[in-house]
């Protein structure tokens, strides 16, 4: 699957399917969750109950990039070494960072007509600096993070056992996800590890998926993804209903729900689409590996092209979102079918930013970043 040499790195196609969901999920998330911001005063307690909802059944967006990039990048098959981390990794994520720091400052002071001169410049730099610009650009500075520490990640991954390794993704869970949850009843635990996010689970667990070193049976998968979401929607229930307490440990990325939303849809994506060991005279005689590809049909194809943009479409579908939700104020709440209204905004936003990051990228210099 996965050669030494680089460049010549087979793809692997239901990695691909489930980061073009992803994206797709991630734009249902800011249109909801940016209408939500918007307009919420103005609705009815269903419809914010409702819309809250879709939003946490969203959050395994983020996660699932990161496992994705953990399957890819902790293989031991692919070369990596700190050069290469920060001429190619790094530095393509920091000019994105930069740029569209400055870009959507520009915007900003266009839309808003604060005036002509170089504030915008000066402002999209600070914003560069201290994480101030727009809200979905943090997701810039977890992959400089994750990226910086890969190295390390990497050698954890590679050189323990496969029981060592099950061991570290049981602490990561218990004490970044399973423990906090206390804290909704004032129970603070003295114990901790000397770790600042999950988002090093979710790395470690992409690849722990993808190379079996933790195998999910079909209907467990299932089961984790029910659990996660009826979680999400209770927790989103209860904390809108008590206003007592908060919920945040259960609704964040951290949340065991996310967790095993996250965790059961990727390794439902590998047992159903990866390809398949094919045992054959001439492999046995030979004593190669042979793996029975699945071509992708239309949709796999159209999966393929989307993730192919997929950083683009993240970068830029903001764009669109503030113009139509916050700019040319469409509240898609008052309409009489909100869900086709916001189904219109996901599937435009959708194919224009995709259709802005497929232009982009014909630009040589733009195509290395985007």
């Amino acid at each position: 699957m996965l050669t030494s040499d680089n460049r010549n790195v087979k793809k692997i196609n239901y990695l691909s399917y489930i980061r073009a969901i992803a994206c797709i999920a991630i734009i249902v998330l800011h249109t909801v969750n940016s209408a939500l911001i918007l307009y919420e005063d103005g609705i009815t307690e269903v419809q914010s109950i409702v819309s809250r909802s879709v939003v946490y059944c969203m959050m395994f967006a983020v996660p699932v990039f990161v496992m994705v990039t953990g399957a890819l990048l902790l293989q031991k098959e692919k070369q990596i070494t700190l050069k290469l981390v920060f001429r190619k990794y790094i530095l393509r994520v920091f000019l994105a960072l930069l740029i569209f720091s400055v870009l959507f400052s520009l915007f900003d002071t266009v839309m808003n007509k604060d005036g002509a001169g170089a504030g915008f410049l000066l402002r999209g730099l600070w914003n560069t600096l201290t994480g101030r610009g727009w809200a979905h650009m943090w997701y810039l500075y977890l992959l400089i993070g994750l990226y910086l520490m890969l190295i390390f990640y990497r050698a954890a991954a590679n050189h323990v056992s496969e029981k060592e390794y099950r061991y570290l993704l049981l602490v990561y869970t218990i004490f970044l996800s399973v423990l906090p949850i206390l804290d909704i009843w004032n129970v603070k635990v003295g114990f901790y590890i000397h770790t600042a996010t999950i988002y090093p689970f979710y790395l470690f667990a992409g690849y722990a998926i993808v190379k079996g070193k933790i195998k999910i049976q079909n209907w467990l998968c299932v089961l984790l993804m029910v659990i996660g979401i009826a979680g999400l929607i209770a927790s989103g229930v209860w904390n809108k209903v008590d206003l007592r307490v908060s919920y945040s440990n259960l609704l964040s990325y951290s949340s065991i729900f996310v967790l095993l939303l996250s965790t059961g849809l990727f390794s439902l994506f590998k047992n159903n689409f990866a390809d398949k060991l094919k045992i054959t005279k001439k492999a046995i005689d030979h004593r190669t590996t042979v793996f029975e590809e699945k071509k992708p049909n239309v949709v796999g194809r159209v999966l393929l092209e989307l993730d192919r943009c997929s950083f683009g479409v993240y970068l830029i579908h903001m764009i669109f979102l503030r113009l139509v939700l916050r700019y040319w104020q469409i509240n898609p709440f008052t309409f009489g079918s909100p869900v086709l209204i916001f189904a219109g905004i996901v599937i435009a936003v959708l194919l224009v930013s995709y259709g802005v990051t497929f232009l982009l990228k014909l630009i040589p210099g733009v195509r290395r970043i985007l």
